[in-house]
């Protein structure tokens, strides 16, 4: 499974609750550090996103609602652009 896919589906677990946040950021960490030297150049956008997403939460940028709801909107526009 590609790195895109494998954050994608993490990303899908988290917003449908089935994980915590705290839960998505421990795995999704040290899977964002180890894209930095990846040539997967969509996981490292996707990483990169949520990455900030997540940032502008945690400085109180945005609400968690705010979050979730672009979070999603990303996780949607990769699986459509995985699929074209």
């Amino acid at each position: 499974m590609s790195s895109e896919l494998e954050i994608q589906r993490r990303l899908s677990q988290y917003l449908r609750g089935e994980k915590q946040l705290h839960e998505f950021e421990d795995w999704f960490v040290p899977v964002m550090w180890d894209l930095a030297e990846s040539e997967d150049e969509p996981a490292r956008e996707l990483a990169g996103r949520i990455s900030n997403l997540i940032a502008e939460f945690s400085r109180g940028d945005r609400t968690l609602e705010s979050m979730r709801t672009e979070l999603a909107h990303t996780g949607m526009m990769t699986d459509h652009l995985t699929t074209l």
